[in-house]
């Protein structure tokens, strides 16, 4: 078992069947909550009836400006784990995977450092940016079955459902990692994805 340098924070949303995680800028979700009922998720964005070829995919909602992504459920159903790492609040890591994130998460300090200057490879790593000025982090759950009831105002949701994060100001990356990026190999049970990192641009 690794000692992680880092100290980790984390939040686990109660475990229900068929949800799967939201999260953006306090303020993008505000503007498109509303709006979140018009959008066939299932179809377009879920391995489980879409055309995803992994798990715990990270997807951006162009419908939404690109500006609210998705968290696909695991294999088998579970939601990811979300840590904040150190104690800047400028570093998040949604963990996909069945393996504690103090097990593997200076990897992919490492991993990320020798690769930064040489090309990713195209399994889009790099998935997107969040810009935030003032604002606050917001990572929310539902279920496909009632998404279109989520026409809710922000201030209804509840804590059962929402974590709401008090963020630096500045731009940050969203990065996916997997599995054979820090083990070596494919993970026989199919978890490959163990998460994405959400860290500010220094």
């Amino acid at each position: 078992m690794m000692i992680s340098k880092s100290k980790f924070k984390s939040h686990k949303f109660k475990n229900n069947n068929d949800e799967f995680l939201f999260f953006g800028t306090q303020t993008s979700i505000k503007q498109n909550l509303e709006n979140l009922k018009n959008i066939n998720i299932s179809d377009k964005y879920y391995a489980q009836s879409g055309s995803q070829s992994d798990w715990s995919t990270c997807s951006k909602l162009n419908e939404l400006d690109g500006m609210v992504f998705t968290v696909d459920q695991d294999k088998d159903k579970a939601l990811p784990e979300i840590n904040i790492v150190g104690e800047n609040d400028d570093k998040f890591f949604v963990n996909c995977s069945l393996i504690d994130i103090g097990d593997f998460f200076d990897e992919i300090l490492k991993f990320k450092k020798k690769n930064s200057i040489q090309e990713w490879d195209k399994r889009t790593r790099n998935i997107s940016k969040i810009k935030s000025e003032n604002d606050h982090l917001i990572f929310f759950i539902s279920s496909l079955s009632k998404l279109k009831n989520l026409n809710v105002s922000y201030e209804e949701m509840s804590n059962d459902v929402r974590l709401n994060f008090k963020i630096k100001n500045g731009t940050y990356n969203i990065e996916t990692f997997y599995f054979d990026d820090i083990f070596g190999d494919t993970e026989y049970s199919g978890f490959n994805t163990l998460g994405h990192l959400i860290e500010r641009e220094k």
